[in-house]
């Protein structure tokens, strides 16, 4: 019987990319259970939408630190396996099975991926990719889960931690099974790696409370409406 897997998906003000990460969730081909838990807590908005598969959380109140939000969003699932799932990047429908089939000793990881340099241009990448982790639940929480931080940089902090109790585990893969996709400029959106300091959630607050103001995002009832803005296996390199 294939393991469940839960998508960890925190997010904060950033509705038009969350909903293609939806998309990318909904459109994978893995045959086991599986779950998105998409953790909100931005107060003035309640995200919408109605799937079997996905779970929308709202909360009122601020989750802070960063580190404090992505634990908060692992305590809520219910998989046996967790998969890193950012709300501004883009999935392929193989990201989840190709994970379960590589664990070993509980982990997988690969340096490399896609970056979207403009929309429709897509080239190959390699980095840390926060996004390319999966791990047992059990192996997280052994490690202490995301180390007490308000950095950007929280993400390369427990790959340390990881790294340090159980060696490098980050493997080569061939060009073909490369599943992911990173964003920066093209979500027309802030990214945490803005800001190099300790406080990246006062950061986002201020960033989104403009936007608001704005009325370039949505507040109180957003029914979310999972796609893609454009086929990205299409132009992939």
């Amino acid at each position: 019987m294939l393991p469940k897997v839960s998508c960890l998906c925190p997010t904060y003000g950033r509705v038009r990319a969350l909903e293609e990460a939806i998309h990318s969730f909904l459109i994978q081909d893995y045959q086991g259970p599986k779950e998105l838990v998409v953790l909100n807590d931005l107060d003035r908005q309640e995200l919408v939408f109605n799937h079997p598969d996905v779970r929308i959380i709202n909360r009122a109140e601020r989750i802070t630190p960063l580190a404090a939000k992505f634990n908060a969003t692992a305590r809520l699932a219910t998989g046996e396996i967790f998969l890193v799932w950012e709300d501004d990047d883009i999935y392929l429908p193989h990201r989840i099975s190709y994970t379960v089939n590589h664990l070993e000793k509980g982990l997988f990881h690969t340096p490399k991926g896609y970056h979207e340099e403009a929309p429709k241009k897509i080239v190959r990448s390699r980095n840390l990719f926060h996004a390319n982790l999966g791990i047992e639940r059990s192996l997280f929480w052994a490690d202490g889960g995301y180390p007490p931080s308000d950095w950007c940089g929280v993400d390369t902090m427990l790959f340390q931690n990881l790294i340090s109790r159980h060696g490098n585990f980050s493997k080569e893969i061939s060009d073909a099974d490369v599943f992911y996709i990173y964003r920066w400029g093209t979500i027309n959106d802030y990214h945490a790696s803005y800001w190099a300091n300790n406080n990246a959630s006062a950061m986002a607050a201020d960033h989104v409370r403009g936007r608001i103001l704005r009325g370039e995002i949505p507040t109180g009832i957003v029914p979310l409406v999972p796609h893609w803005s454009y086929n990205y296996t299409e132009y992939l390199p």
